[in-house]
Order: C-alpha cells, then structure tokens, then sequence
C-alpha cells in the first residue's frame, strides 16, 4: 500500500495495480487501503471508486490505485508502471506465468526502464511451484550486480525450530515493533 500511494502521488496521470490469491482477496486488501487513506489527510482530496470490477482510489494529479482479480486476461489495455502481487504462494503455475508474462509484462512494455512487478508472499506449500521458481531466480540474483531483480528473503535459517519465539525474533521484522 505505502509503495503504491506514493507512486500514484509523485507520478501525474498513472494507473498502478494490485491483485491478491483471489478477487475477493484483493478487495479485502484494498478497503484495509481506503480504511487507511480515509483517516489520514488525503481523504480531503481523493475519490472512491467502490463499483465491484472497477474499485479504486483516483488522486488529483489525474493517477489511479486499482484492483484487479488475478485472472488471464488481467491488464490487457493498461499501461501500469507498477503492479503488485500479493500471496504469490497460492497461484499455481500456469496462473502465475500466465498473469506475469501474457499480461503483466506485456502491459508495461512501452515503460522500458519504468516498470516494477512487486511479488509478495508467504513461504507456501510444495504446490507452490510459481512462487518457488521466483523465489529461486531471486536467490540466485542477490550477488550478481546487473540482475534485475530485488530480492529481499526474511526466514527461519535451516534448522531452526518455528516454534522458537528467539528464532523467530531472529527472522520476523515485525517482532518488536
């Protein structure tokens, strides 16, 4: 949510994206969103899109902050600078690559040097096959200096119990907060 609005603020006339595991998910997300922008100062300035398919958040600069639901056919006829997947881990992988790859990538085409996919996630089952793959892509790039991936990995080190409150205060960004 903090990446996506300060896209839609300092950049005029975009559209970024966010999807969650499912549709439904998504939208529970975005209003955790709204619920947040509704109680701080850019309530005054911003509008709601609440019509189901069409939810989002328009910024005066003419930039929008929407949702989609994670299906094939996602984005086709956008542009996004920026698009977010949330739970990664429960797309398979012909949904992932086909999200990814026949819409996602497509759509940001033209914005070499401008685009960004954000992947966001849990670690998952062992079904979790598309998240896997990038979880692995984005181990294999963190000592390379050109890749063009981030990736940033917060787990238990191999062996340590996940019952441990030391090991996960190792681990867990939160703990402490």
């Amino acid at each position: 949510g903090p990446v996506q609005l300060d896209r839609v603020i300092v950049n005029k006339g975009i559209r970024v994206f966010y999807t969650a595991q499912t549709g439904k998910d998504a939208r529970s997300r975005f209003r955790d969103l709204v619920t947040l922008v509704q109680t701080s100062p850019l309530h005054a300035v911003v509008q709601y899109r609440n019509s189901q398919g069409d939810e989002g958040i328009k910024f005066p600069n003419g930039s929008e902050l929407k949702i989609f639901a994670p299906v094939m056919a996602a984005l086709h006829g956008e542009t996004p600078p920026l698009v977010t997947l949330d739970e990664i881990w429960e797309y398979d992988e012909v949904l992932g690559d086909a999200l990814l790859e026949g819409a996602i990538i497509p759509a940001q085409m033209s914005l070499a040097g401008r685009r960004q996919v954000w992947m966001i996630s849990t670690a998952g089952t062992a079904l979790s096959t598309f998240m896997r793959k990038w979880v692995e892509r984005g181990r294999a790039s963190v000592d390379k200096p050109n890749a063009k991936i981030a990736y940033f990995e917060w787990g238990l080190a191999e062996g340590d119990d996940p019952y441990d409150p030391e090991a996960i205060a190792r681990f867990h960004p939160a703990v402490g907060q």
